[in-house]
């Protein structure tokens, strides 16, 4: 994993804001988002803990690399997947707090 990922996800987790090359994590009293390239690919809900991600469309390598520390998003075949399962990219909850 890329030390940017990694210092992009360590901000997202404490709700701290960063910006390096084409990674920004914004944090407000709301939310924290991770954008790449200006696009949301992350946003965590800070009053319900919940956190989302998306490829905002663009399935690129380095959309999924900022997405690992989140899930395991990669390609078989061509075809995108979200923890071994087919997945479009759109909106999809990977944590609720327990």
């Amino acid at each position: 994993m890329r030390q940017i990922t990694k210092r992009a996800f360590q901000a997202f987790k404490c709700n701290a804001d960063f910006k390096l090359s084409n990674t920004e994590v914004r944090a407000s009293n709301k939310q924290t988002l991770l954008l790449l390239f200006g696009n949301v690919i992350a946003r965590k809900c800070r009053q319900s803990g919940i956190v989302e991600i998306t490829t905002a469309g663009w399935d690129t390598p380095t959309t999924k690399e900022r997405l690992k520390p989140f899930a395991g998003v990669h390609t078989i075949q061509y075809e995108l997947h979200l923890e071994g399962l087919p997945w479009t990219g759109d909106w999809t909850v990977i944590h609720t707090p327990e």
